[in-house]
C-alpha cells in the first residue's frame, strides 16, 4: 500500500512567505553593496535580524560602512565575516573598538584573536597600553583600573563606558576621569541611577561650560523633582545663564550620537519619546516602543500616527497586551501606514457589524483590509440572520 501524501500547506502562505523574505534579502543585499547608501542606513542593515553572513561581508567591503556597524558585525559575525576583519589591519589599528568586539566573539579562533591583538608596525596611530589592557578583557576589574587610570585614552574610556553597563563604582570612575568626553559624559547623565546624578552635580562648573549634560539629567527618568530643582538651581548660578540656556529638547535630541539616542528612547521621558519615536533611524523608534516606561496611552497615540516607521506599527500589533486593547486596535486597523497583511491579522471577527462597516467604506486604508471587512461582516451577518451588534 503506498503511503499516504502528507497534507499540503496552503500555496498563498508559503509562496508569499518565500518571496517575502527572499525579497526582503535581496534588498538589503542590494544596500550592503551600494557605496552610495548613507552610513546610517547601512548601520541599521548590519543590525537586521534578516541580515546573513552574505550581506554581512558585503558591509564590510563597502567603503561607505561605519565604523559602529563594523563593531557590531565583529561582534556578532561568524567565521568568515571574523576573518575579513582580521585581515583589515588598518581598520582593526584606525578602530580598536572593532579590534575588542572581535575578541569579545566566542567564534574568533586563535588566529583571527592573534590578529586582531597584534599592533601593526609603523604608520598609524597605535593603540594605546589601556587599551591593550581593555581588548578582549570583560573582567570587571580591569574595566575599573582603565577608568580609574589617568593616563587612558579617551576612545578607551568610550570602551569602558559602553562595557560598564549600570555598575555605579566604574561610571562613578568615568565621571571624575580628567579626559573623559563629554559625549560620554552625556550618556552617563541619560542612565545614571540619583547617585551618579548627584555625583555629576559635584562639578557645577562642569554643567554649566556643557549644557548639555544638565539637560540630559533633567532628561533622565531616575531623577525625581527634588534632584531637577537642584540642577536647576545650579544652572542659574551662572550670570551667563541666559547664553547657554539649555536647547529645546528637539533640538538637544538632534545634536545626540545613535547610541545616546537608543538610551534616551528607553529610559528618557513621555516627551522624549512622542519626538524618538519618529526618528529616521528605525531602531531608535523601536526602542521607544520597547521602553518600560511606556503607557498603553502613549501606545495608542503611536498607533494613530501616520509619519513612524511602519515596523513600528507592526511591533505594537505583535505585543498580546496591546493586541488586547480595543482603542489600540482600531487606532492600527484605522491607520493607513498599517500593513495589510498585520491588519488583516488583528481579528476582525471580534469586530461589531458597524465597526467593519466603517472598516469597509474607509478609502483611506488598504483596499486588502476594506474587502477583508466586508468579508467579516457577510460571515457575521449570515451568522446572525442579519442581526448583530
Amino acid at each position: 500500500m503506498a503511503e499516504p501524501t502528507p497534507p499540503k500547506a496552503p500555496q498563498g502562505a508559503t509562496v508569499g512567505a518565500a518571496r517575502a523574505a527572499s525579497g526582503q534579502r535581496e534588498a538589503l543585499l542590494k544596500i550592503a553593496r551600494d557605496p552610495a547608501t548613507r552610513a546610517g542606513i547601512l548601520d541599521m542593515v548590519a543590525r537586521d535580524p534578516g541580515a546573513d553572513e552574505e550581506i554581512h561581508l558585503a558591509l564590510l567591503r563597502n567603503t561607505s560602512t561605519p565604523a559602529q556597524a563594523r563593531e557590531h558585525l565583529a561582534r556578532v559575525g561568524g567565521a568568515a565575516v571574523l576573518e575579513a576583519l582580521a585581515a583589515e589591519e588598518a581598520g582593526l589599528r584606525d578602530h580598536p573598538a572593532v579590534a575588542l568586539a572581535v575578541l569579545e566573539n566566542p567564534a574568533a579562533d586563535e588566529a583571527v584573536r592573534a590578529a586582531a591583538q597584534a599592533l601593526p608596525e609603523g604608520g598609524g596611530e597605535e593603540i594605546a597600553p589601556p587599551a591593550r589592557a581593555a581588548v578582549g578583557i570583560l573582567d570587571r576589574s580591569r574595566l575599573l583600573e582603565i577608568a580609574r587610570d589617568p593616563g587612558a585614552d579617551p576612545a578607551n574610556l568610550n570602551v569602558v563606558g559602553r562595557e560598564a553597563g549600570a555598575d555605579a563604582e566604574i561610571l562613578t570612575a568615568l565621571l571624575r576621569h580628567p579626559r573623559t568626553p563629554d559625549a560620554l559624559l552625556v550618556y552617563i547623565a541619560l542612565v545614571g541611577t540619583p547617585p551618579i546624578l548627584n555625583e555629576i552635580l559635584a562639578k557645577p562648573e562642569r554643567l554649566r561650560n556643557h549644557p548639555a549634560i544638565a539637560q540630559a539629567m533633567l532628561e533622565n527618568g531616575e531623577a525625581d523633582d527634588a534632584l531637577r530643582v537642584k540642577i536647576r538651581a545650579v544652572l542659574t548660578e551662572s550670570p551667563e545663564e541666559a547664553a547657554k540656556r539649555p536647547l529645546p529638547l528637539y533640538q538637544f535630541i538632534k545634536g545626540l550620537s545613535a547610541g545616546q539616542r537608543l538610551a534616551l528612547a528607553m529610559k528618557g521621558s513621555k516627551e522624549a519619546r512622542m519626538l524618538l519615536i519618529k526618528d529616521p533611524n528605525e531602531m531608535v523608534a523601536l526602542e521607544v516602543i520597547y521602553s518600560p516606561r511606556i503607557t498603553e496611552t502613549e501606545i495608542l497615540a503611536i498607533a494613530q500616527m501616520r509619519d513612524v516607521h511602519e515596523q513600528v506599527l507592526r511591533a505594537i500589533a505583535s505585543n498580546k497586551q496591546h493586541r488586547a486593547n480595543k482603542p489600540i486596535v482600531w487606532a492600527l486597523l484605522n491607520n493607513p501606514k498599517t500593513p495589510a497583511g498585520v491588519s488583516v491579522g488583528l481579528g476582525l471577527g471580534n469586530l461589531s457589524e458597524k465597526e467593519l462597516e466603517a472598516l469597509a467604506k474607509n478609502r483611506n486604508i488598504p483596499s486588502a483590509l476594506q474587502r477583508a471587512a466586508r468579508s467579516a461582516l457577510e460571515r457575521k451577518r449570515r451568522r446572525t440572520g442579519g442581526h448583530g451588534r
